[in-house]
């Protein structure tokens, strides 16, 4: 569909595609979904869920993708589809919703149906590594070493309790990242940035794709989704006391800021480490291999609304 506004301001109805997650931090039910999209005059022509490839089955393909969960959800569609060409929206329902935040997502569900037909396109660039797994992985979030990859793992190996809502899990989370950074020490890294060495003792190195990572930690203030570079941010020792004061003040809930030295490239190595995640997984392979990171430029295409 060579432009997505143009269907929704010629027809009534636009064919959508829905992966969904029910057991995402605050769904609605798929015939919720199902009602919420049909009300605003969408043709629902297939509903899946967690499994975005089979859209690729359907003989047609659709005018729009949604993905309605969180941002597992919303990568797995983002990866499968980068490249067709068919625009995607996201519905947040999950815990962090860290690429709905990054790229402005604000409203109830209804809010955000009502506003596909004037939302703003955005060309959104996905990340490449190539790592100890030697092939080429997708990433959408950030990859990085050190204190999230570690409290990723750490909290990977706690089974939650009863049912948590998405704020108690995010609580949780900063108290683990703040007891992993209080147990962490600096560890040897060399950074290639565009062929530029530098090395240097960290206790994170992230290379983002979008600003929130993780239990929706604010590396920087800003990111554009489109313009063909990773943000590089780094923390040493020196900056230990800072991220424990963000850590605390998002704890206690108060205002928090985040102030880290950050670099921007399109290709980045990083040699040093053993651990390494892609956003929330931490793949097991080992190897010492360097990890090599590039940008997949205007990978995909998503629409945001705006709010009225």
């Amino acid at each position: 569909m060579d432009d997505i506004l143009g269907v929704f301001g010629q027809i009534l109805q636009v064919r959508i595609s829905l992966i969904y997650n029910e057991d995402a931090g605050s769904g609605l039910s798929p015939g919720e979904l199902r009602r919420e999209i049909e009300s605003h005059g969408h043709e629902l022509v297939a509903m899946v869920k967690r499994v975005p490839e089979a859209l690729l089955e359907l003989h047609r393909p659709p005018d729009l993708v949604v993905a309605a969960g969180g941002d597992g959800t919303v990568k797995r569609v983002a990866i499968e589809l980068a490249g067709r060409g068919i625009p995607v929206t996201i519905l947040p329902f999950g815990t962090a919703n860290n690429i709905a935040n990054s790229l402005g997502f604000e409203g109830t569900t209804d809010d955000l149906i009502a506003g596909w037909p004037t939302a703003r396109r955005v060309s959104f660039d996905l990340g490449i590594a190539n790592g100890p797994w030697n092939r080429d992985r997708h990433f959408v979030e950030s990859v990085g070493c050190g204190l999230v990859a570690d409290g990723i793992v750490v909290m990977d190996s706690e089974a939650p309790h009863d049912e948590p809502t998405p704020d108690d899990m995010i609580e949780k989370a900063l108290w683990r990242f703040r007891d992993v950074l209080a147990a962490s020490h600096p560890h040897p890294c060399r950074l290639s940035l565009d062929g530029v060495i530098q090395e240097a003792n960290l206790l994170l190195v992230e290379v983002l794709n979008i600003v929130f990572v993780g239990p929706g930690l604010r590396l920087i203030a800003a990111a554009e989704p489109d313009d063909g570079q990773f943000d590089v941010v780094t923390a040493g020792a020196e900056h230990r006391h800072e991220l424990e004061r963000y850590l605390s003040d998002r704890i206690e809930g108060r205002p928090a800021e985040l102030r880290l030295p950050s670099q921007r490239a399109r290709q980045v190595e990083i040699t040093g480490w053993d651990r390494i995640h892609l956003d929330d997984a931490v793949p097991t392979e080992r190897g010492g291999q360097p990890l090599r990171l590039r940008v997949d430029r205007a990978a995909l295409e998503i629409l945001v609304p705006r709010l009225e």
